[in-house]
């Protein structure tokens, strides 16, 4: 039975990389490209040797009808709208070598041990294509060329690297394409065929590529686990291993590696199917949020005609393409397989709208329940107590009010990528915090996920009223934890301006009031939730346009007086903001804890006459609670015991984004 995976090294495993890279580049100059077109004769006897199905079809037959044709008019199609183009690489030897396995399976008493065996099997260490999948991206060539890549990005294994060699082979804008090498977008880890050839031969095999397809590959984003590698005295042949999110995992194989040879280290934990180093599929699913991240990062440089190109793997693409990861089954939810050499449009949203509400379908929820993504409530009673605990009442018992900060945000994302950069100036931070896109931003698609997380926390709780800042973020929060709720029919979103975020970035301007009203008109016709508008409206009385409510609500009288002078002299409020922020930080105009805390103070008074009034007509029952859905500094105000003469807040606490925490207005107030 070792027949079965015992392949040549002719052709497969990075010990076969000479006589690789002497097919690729053939004998002459002039039969260099007839031997990339074609199988070399060691390939021929072994397809001879080998049956393979010979019906090859192609996996887009129907790209343009399914997807629709770039420059359609009226509505965008899903080509036009989606910035990625993602394809799975095309037939490989692993893969033949399991359909191999699959059907004789039968005929010759193949074992569950001759399985494992082969999957674990050094010689399919990082394979190439099969002359099936060679075939396979030829056959591609002709779509690919109708279509223009701004960028290039691809998975360091050498079937998704040849599979791109042999797409963009005849493209016509080839001169300008560079293949980008995306350590992150590698398969998930549960065979050694997907395991890494050495690094060295790696470049190699690269220069190869470029030298015979005239595409330039770029090493760029490997130079992270270089250095992380020197630092843990381990080569850069690990970066397989550093990309996974599983920490633990990642520690354990690591030091594996200090005393064996990475590959063994790899194989071994296959054949032994050890799950305390494979990767599980929620391991996959942290990584595949980290892709996303990296992709929306490249997403603006894609246009409706120009698009971003991913060469990955099938584990890849089941979980990018998933609507979630469900806790209780282990598995992707609303997902499905992709064939070799597919190409699919992707965007980052669900819905693909140009100016989506909430960037991400979430209509169906009944598919979404447990889904997985960072759970900073995740033990929420243990911390806090149960319900109904006998004896003392447990802080969850004791408190009214359960106060969530909003999930993670298009800005939180922009900071993170700030911090990892090496580009940290302080013009290249101003330029951030002030950035115009990023005014009143909404949820990054990791906060989405973030906040649907937290439903099933959520639906323990009946809400008798629920307090949202007016700032989208706070808003979509609100809509997705509360978008399943079994009191969702008799919940209205009640806005508290007092309730929103310092002003110190772009992020904590809001949008006009007509947008603020249209943004929530969409929610609730999405998600079926009211809004109460009345304290807002309030400030109408002010004489101001309710455009400046962000303004209206400082408790620093001397700083809002300025800003609103400047505005009734016919200065934007919005871009007045952005500029002070840019340019008038330095003179204290911006709003600091002193003036937060001021803030909070009359936000805590205002929250208690309403709960108050409440609870004289109706108590609350133990497991019913009053909600507030605010921001970071708000909430370090609301939590702190004071503000310090240097103007720090007291006992300061930092709260995750969707972190929910137990509030005692009653007593906060009581010490005003």
């Amino acid at each position: 039975m070792t027949e079965i995976y015992q392949w040549p090294n002719t052709y497969m495993g990075n010990k076969n990389f000479q006589v690789e890279q002497q097919r690729m580049e053939g004998a002459t100059s002039d039969a260099t490209m007839a031997d990339l077109s074609h199988p070399s004769e060691m390939r021929r006897e072994i397809s001879s040797e080998i049956h393979v199905r010979e019906s090859l079809v192609p996996a887009n037959n129907h790209f343009f009808k399914k997807y629709g044709v770039a420059s359609k008019e009226g509505k965008l199609s899903p080509l036009e709208r989606c910035p990625f183009i993602v394809v799975r690489h095309a037939y490989s030897m692993y893969n033949h070598a399991i359909d191999k396995f699959n059907s004789e399976k039968v005929q010759k008493c193949f074992t569950h041990e001759d399985y494992q065996s082969l999957r674990a099997s050094e010689d399919l260490i990082d394979p190439c294509l099969h002359q099936k999948g060679i075939d396979q991206a030829k056959s591609q060539q002709d779509l690919f060329n109708q279509l223009k890549f701004a960028q290039v990005f691809v998975s360091p294994l050498r079937r998704t690297i040849e599979t791109a060699a042999l797409l963009l082979q005849s493209h016509p804008d080839k001169d300008n394409i560079n293949l980008v090498l995306l350590p992150l977008a590698k398969e998930n880890f549960h065979t050694s065929n997907d395991l890494a050839m050495e690094y060295k031969e790696l470049k190699a095999y690269a220069e190869s590529v470029s030298r015979i397809y005239g595409l330039k590959v770029e090493f760029g984003l490997f130079q992270q686990y270089a250095e992380q590698g020197e630092y843990m005295g381990l080569s850069v042949d690990t970066w397989y291993y550093q990309v996974l999110t599983n920490q633990g995992k990642r520690q354990k194989l690591l030091e594996l590696c200090k005393t064996k040879n990475h590959h063994a280290v790899g194989c071994e934990a296959v054949k032994a199917n050890d799950s305390s180093l494979l990767e599980s599929n929620q391991d996959l699913y942290d990584r595949i949020l980290k892709l996303r991240e990296f992709l929306s990062t490249q997403a603006r440089n894609a246009t409706n005609s120009e698009k971003i190109l991913l060469v990955t793997h099938s584990g890849i693409m089941k979980t990018l393409f998933s609507e979630g990861y469900d806790n209780k089954t282990h598995q992707f939810i609303n997902t499905r397989q992709f064939q070799n050499c597919e190409a699919v449009p992707y965007s980052l949203a669900r819905e693909e709208f140009e100016e989506s509400v909430l960037k991400k379908e979430v209509t169906d929820f009944k598919k979404l329940r447990d889904v997985r993504f960072s759970k900073p409530n995740e033990d929420f009673f243990q911390h806090y107590g149960k319900i109904m605990k006998k004896g003392e009442k447990s802080k969850i018992e004791r408190c009214e009010m359960i106060v969530i900060r909003h999930a993670f945000s298009q800005f939180n994302n922009e900071m993170e990528n700030y911090h990892s950069s090496k580009n940290q100036t302080s013009e290249s931070f101003l330029r951030l915090w002030s950035a115009e896109h990023l005014r009143d931003a909404c949820l990054h698609d990791k906060g989405i996920e973030q906040a649907k997380a937290q439903q099933i926390l959520l639906n323990n709780f009946k809400l008798r009223k629920v307090f949202v800042s007016p700032l989208r973020r706070t808003i979509q929060t609100a809509a997705l934890i509360l978008s399943r709720h079994p009191m969702k029919k008799d919940i209205t979103l009640i806005l508290v301006p007092l309730a929103r975020e310092n002003l110190h970035t772009s992020a904590d301007l809001s949008v006009s009031y007509e947008e603020l009203k249209a943004f929530t008109l969409q929610i609730t016709e999405q998600f079926g939730l009211k809004f109460d508008f009345s304290l807002l409206q309030q400030y109408s009385a002010s004489g101001q346009s309710l455009d400046t409510w962000c303004y209206l609500t400082m408790a620093n009288k001397k700083k809002q007086n300025f800003i609103l002078q400047n505005i009734n002299q016919g200065k934007n409020p919005f871009a007045f903001g952005i500029h002070y922020i840019r340019e008038l930080s330095e003179q204290n105009i911006i709003e600091d804890n002193n003036d937060t805390y001021a803030r909070v103070q009359e936000l805590k008074k205002q929250l208690y006459s309403i709960i108050e009034k409440e609870l004289q007509a109706d108590p609350l029952d133990a497991d019913e609670k009053f909600l507030l859905v605010t921001h970071s500094v708000t909430m370090s105000a609301l939590y702190s015991r004071g503000i310090s003469d240097a103007g720090s807040f007291l006992g300061y606490n930092h709260f995750a984004n969707c972190e929910l925490v137990p509030y005692e207005l009653s007593e906060a107030v009581q010490t005003l």
